[in-house]
């Protein structure tokens, strides 16, 4: 952490104790708690998504497309989680989940909202590092 660096403490400590933990699980561990980090993630990125509420960030209004070939051509060109759909955070694997966190929480602090990531993250921390066991109550197993 330096003199610039917008992160509280407890926030720093947070992160690097998910990070720990994530690089010591074994893969096919990692693999079971992916979507609880990707859940982590988009409420990070919906924290640091542009508020597009306001006139200057604004997308500028679309023409009604005229038949379902260009209305899927216009869903093609939106921005993926911002305008379009999709999620508003690529998918490029686990290895790349913590970089991706550190980036989110870094962001979501330089703006101001921070409030409730060192219980996020914590959180987070604790279902990583629990075991894969079974699914939880009512869940379906694949097989």
């Amino acid at each position: 952490m330096t003199a610039s660096d917008p992160r509280p403490r407890e926030v720093v400590v947070e992160l690097e104790r998910v990070v720990r933990r994530w690089h010591e699980l074994p893969l096919d561990h990692a693999l079971c708690h992916v979507a609880a980090v990707r859940g982590v993630l988009d409420e990070l990125a919906a924290r640091t998504a542009p508020d597009l509420t306001t006139p200057e960030l604004a997308e500028p209004e679309l023409a009604e497309p005229e038949s379902a070939a260009s209305e899927s051509a216009a869903l093609e060109l939106a921005e993926p989680g911002i305008a379009g759909p999709g999620p508003a955070v690529p998918d490029l694997g686990p290895a790349v989940l913590p970089d991706q966190l550190a980036v989110l929480v870094w962001d979501a602090c330089a703006l101001g909202r921070g409030d409730g990531i060192p219980e996020l993250l914590a959180g987070l921390r604790r279902a990583v590092a629990g075991a894969p066991g079974p699914e939880p109550h009512g869940a379906a197993t694949a097989r």
